[in-house]
């Protein structure tokens, strides 16, 4: 929620997440958020949870229960899943090949890949896997939007060493950061001056949070719900999927006889859901990465 009362809704299809913090800021209530608000969608098969948690599962085996492939046991098998999941996504790519926008559907699903502490892969496993996560990670980013495969991830320090592709990863929360330097690391140049003050969050509100909404000047402040245990244990039981066969082989055009429905610019709503899956603007409101320090630039959301 915004801190004026309105609700935050965060565009998971057709945009990337990115999530920075320090130790204690609240990421994992972001995260639980975010899968409690597509609940009915994963339930219902819509959506299709793959995640990653390179902390051996203690940070996200609840999740589990709710995805059809988790990863946290070693850099070789998560690395190995981001690039299975790149396949399906080039696969995904021929289906749709013919369709402006496509709409999440049991046969042919959003697919969520979410990886908690995303640095793990991208600076701390050794080289050839490093380069192996970069490719992986930088395709599925990059040709993602359009055939309904996103990214939402976590770091605690958003440096380009940790998030070597951030510029791919246009939707940003900031939460408490340690480091006055790191606000322009997750929000761009001069974002303290237009409103982000990640550095002055204290540790005793969790889940605060600076957002930059596209479309808007400068930044609005937020705060995630405090998910609790019983809250995870409802929401693992309430929303398991019941998955019937997923057929990812038949071609999706506009004269089949079961085309994958264009949607309108607004919610996409299914009977008895009461979380629709936002619908987004096609159109990427997109600027220059001039972060300090990091000799590069690229597109961000601005």
């Amino acid at each position: 929620m915004f801190e004026d009362g309105d609700d935050w809704r965060v565009p998971v299809q057709g945009r990337h997440v990115l999530i920075a913090g320090g130790m204690g800021s609240g990421k994992s209530g972001v995260l639980w958020s975010l899968v409690n608000g597509m609940g009915p969608a994963i339930a219902s098969g819509r959506v299709e949870l793959r995640v990653i948690d390179p902390k051996g599962g203690h940070e996200l085996w609840d999740l589990e229960g709710l995805c059809t492939h988790f990863s946290c046991t070693t850099g070789e098998e998560m690395v190995t899943q981001i690039e299975e999941t790149v396949i399906d996504m080039e696969k995904a790519t021929q289906r749709y090949r013919v369709v402006r926008k496509p709409v999440p559907t049991p046969e042919n699903p959003l697919v969520v890949t979410i990886i908690d502490e995303a640095a793990t892969l991208s600076a701390f496993s050794e080289p050839k896997l490093q380069a192996r996560f970069e490719r992986a990670h930088g395709k599925l980013l990059s040709q993602g939007r359009a055939p309904l495969f996103s990214v939402i991830e976590t770091v605690i320090d958003p440096s380009k060493e940790n998030v070597p592709q951030r510029q791919l990863l246009p939707y940003r929360i900031g939460m408490r950061m340690d480091e006055v330097t790191q606000v322009a690391m997750i929000h761009g140049e001069g974002a303290r001056e237009r409103g982000s003050h990640c550095d002055e969050i204290p540790h005793t509100t969790p889940g605060v949070c600076y957002v930059k909404e596209d479309g808007k000047a400068g930044f609005r402040r937020a705060r995630a719900f405090l998910v609790t245990d019983d809250d995870v244990d409802r929401i693992v039981v309430t929303y398991k999927p019941v998955s019937p066969p997923i057929d990812r082989s038949a071609p999706q055009h506009r004269d089949s006889e079961t085309p994958v429905p264009v949607p309108v610019p607004a919610a996409v709503t299914v009977p008895n859901d009461p979380y629709p899956l936002e619908g987004v603007d096609a159109r990427e409101l997109l600027g220059d990465d001039d972060i300090p320090g990091d000799g590069e630039t690229g597109p961000v959301a601005a």
